[in-house]
C-alpha cells in the first residue's frame, strides 16, 4: 500500500450558515485510535438534508451547534486503506458504502465523511456491489432508510405488512426521499397505484426518471391537490419541514392544517413515528391511501 498523505481535505460549515458559505479546510489525516476502527479513502459522499438544516440553525430548538467548524458527511462510499486489529468484516482494498448514524441522534462526534479520508467502524458499512457505482452507493443509505421506515411504520400501525392493492400518496416525486419512497412502495411493498406531485417545469421529467412508477401526477403549482385527491383520505405524522418549506415540492397546505401540523413538529422529529389511517379515496383512487412525506428541493 502506498504511503498515506499527512493531511486530508474536509468540507465544513465555518459558522452557522447556508451552503453558499461552506468551505474546504485541510487538516491532519484522521488516525485509527481504537481496535474496531478502519480508515477509508472516500470516493463519493452524499450531503444529507438534516446536516444542512443543522448547520443553518434550523435544529437549534433541539440541539444548538456550538463547536464550529462543523464537518459534513454521514453517508458515502470509499475504499478501505487501513484496519484496526479487531476488524474482521473488511480487509484493505474492499469497496464499501454506508452511513454513520446511531441513536440517540448526535450522540457521536460528526462523522466527517465529506473528506478525502475518514475513520469509521464496521457496524456502519456494507460491501459495495460490483454493479453499483460509488456515486450510486453513496446516495442510497439515508434515503432508503427514510423511505423504508416511513412505509413500514405506517403498515405496522395498520397491522399489515404489504401495500398490495393500495393507492399511496407520496408528494414531491423528484425530491430525494420522494423518488426513493415511490420506488420502494412499488417494488418492495407492492403498491398498486402511486399519486405524486411536482412543479410545472418538471411534469415531463417524472416518467423519464421514474418510468411506469407514478399512476397519477399533479402540478402542485396550478392544481388544488387536496381537492383532487380528497380531504381526509390520507394522514401522516412525519417531519413537517417538507410542508413548511415552500421549496420542497409538497402541495399547498391550508393555514389551519399547517398550524395543526406545526404543533406536531417536535414530537415528529424526536419519535420519527409515522401514523396512518384508512379513508375513502377520490379521483379514481380505490382503496385506502397512505401518505409519505417527500423532502428536498428536487421536486
Amino acid at each position: 500500500m502506498s504511503k498515506l498523505p499527512a493531511t486530508t481535505r474536509t468540507l465544513v460549515a465555518p459558522k452557522k450558515c447556508l451552503p453558499a458559505e461552506y468551505t474546504v479546510i485541510e487538516q491532519p489525516i484522521p488516525k485509527i485510535t481504537k481496535p474496531n476502527q478502519l480508515l477509508l479513502r472516500m470516493k463519493a459522499v452524499a450531503i444529507n438534508t438534516g446536516e444542512t438544516q443543522f448547520a443553518s440553525g434550523q435544529f437549534d430548538l433541539l440541539y444548538k451547534a456550538s463547536n464550529f467548524p462543523i464537518p459534513f458527511g454521514i453517508e458515502g462510499s470509499g475504499v478501505v486503506v487501513e484496519i484496526g486489529p479487531a476488524v474482521t468484516e473488511f480487509k484493505v482494498g474492499d469497496a464499501v458504502y454506508g452511513m454513520e448514524f446511531e441513536k440517540p441522534h448526535l450522540s457521536r462526534p460528526p462523522a466527517a465523511w465529506a473528506s478525502t479520508y475518514a475513520v469509521t467502524e464496521p457496524q456502519f458499512l456494507h460491501k459495495k456491489p460490483d454493479h453499483v457505482s460509488f456515486e450510486e452507493a453513496a446516495a442510497v443509505p439515508a434515503l432508503a432508510v427514510t423511505a423504508y421506515q416511513s412505509i413500514k411504520r405506517g403498515l405496522q400501525l395498520q397491522g399489515r405488512d404489504s401495500l398490495a392493492g393500495q393507492t399511496v400518496y407520496i408528494p414531491a416525486a423528484l425530491s430525494a426521499s420522494g423518488n426513493t419512497a415511490i420506488q420502494i412502495a412499488r417494488n418492495y411493498f407492492g403498491a398498486e397505484k402511486i399519486i405524486s406531485t411536482v412543479s410545472t417545469p418538471k411534469m415531463g421529467l417524472v416518467e423519464e426518471y421514474l418510468p411506469g412508477m407514478v399512476t397519477q401526477l399533479y402540478d402542485y403549482k396550478t392544481q388544488d391537490i387536496v381537492k383532487l385527491i380528497g380531504r381526509g383520505t390520507a394522514r401522516s405524522q412525519s417531519s413537517m419541514f417538507a410542508h413548511i418549506n415552500p421549496f420542497t415540492g409538497s402541495s399547498p397546505v391550508e393555514e389551519q392544517f399547517l398550524l395543526e401540523m406545526t404543533i406536531k413538529i417536535t414530537t415528529a422529529i424526536i419519535s420519527s413515528s409515522f401514523g396512518v389511517r384508512h379513508g375513502s379515496s377520490s379521483s379514481g383512487c380505490a382503496g385506502s391511501t397512505i401518505t409519505c412525506t417527500g423532502s428536498g428541493i428536487g421536486s
